[in-house]
């Protein structure tokens, strides 16, 4: 019965009888490498003849055996696999304008209607009502009535009355509250007009200043410029509205 030894650290292999090579793992907890025992001479030569093989062959058929080694830059890909596995099952986080819309739906929220009273939305009629209004909405009309019309449900509406407002300029200073109350708005599509008409009556709105600088950092690029525009026009001095204004310029 012969003996072989490791083909990596040469430590003696167990004892091994057999008729066909064998694979047999170092005993050595260090190495573990796998080797290939050959057959016991006179059996593998039964064997060769039963096959079809001649003994001097024999040995040829014989493969190397190697440990197997993963590379490290297969253990390093597979690692980032698994890191992005398991970021994809935490929630993502809450951007901010995400934070802002949930925060406008809780200062918004109404109690749920019975089904039968649940609001359908303005019809169709209901809404060219509103573009025919908006059309005829000019400066002209007076003050008073366009801030009537800012305080509409139309968005339409709304944006129609702060652009006659702007084209007012300091005179419009009485409508500077509803303005402002517009340009806090989360979404609105007259948000930009209402910062427009701000800018256009100039010092007297520095009480919107708050709110503007609220606005110059919207996710929106529009509603961004027209707040920053505004900054610029009614506080030009003023270091906070300074300090919002640039940090508006570098997210462009």
């Amino acid at each position: 019965m012969p003996r072989y030894g490791c083909r990596v650290c040469g430590k003696a292999l167990p004892k091994v009888s057999a008729a066909q090579a064998m694979r047999v793992q170092c005993a050595n907890p260090a190495c573990g490498a796998m080797n290939v025992v050959p057959a016991d001479p006179p059996a593998a030569a039964r064997d060769a003849q039963t096959i079809g093989v001649t003994e001097e062959a024999a040995p040829a058929m014989i493969a190397r055996v190697r440990r197997r080694r993963v590379p490290w830059i297969v253990q390093a890909l597979l690692g980032l696999l698994v890191a992005a596995g398991v970021a994809l099952l935490i929630p993502p986080v809450r951007n901010a304008a995400y934070e802002r819309y949930q925060a406008y739906r809780a200062r918004h929220a109404n109690p749920p209607r019975p089904a039968d009273e649940q609001p359908t939305g303005p019809t169709e009629a209901q809404k060219q009502e509103a573009r025919t209004l908006a059309v005829g909405i000019k400066p002209d009309i007076g003050v008073p009535k366009l801030i009537e019309y800012l305080r509409h449900e139309d968005a339409g509406v709304r944006s129609a009355a702060a652009k006659a407002l702007a084209k007012l300029g300091p005179d419009a200073k009485d409508a500077v509250p509803a303005l402002t109350v517009e340009v806090s708005h989360d979404y609105s599509t007259a948000r930009a007009d209402a910062a427009n008409a701000l800018a256009a009556i100039g010092p007297d709105a520095k009480s919107a200043v708050p709110q503007l600088i609220i606005m110059s950092q919207d996710f929106v690029r529009k509603d961004r410029d027209a707040a920053v525009n505004a900054l610029e026009k009614i506080a030009p001095d003023d270091p906070q509205a300074q300090d919002a204004v640039a940090k508006a310029r570098e997210r462009k």
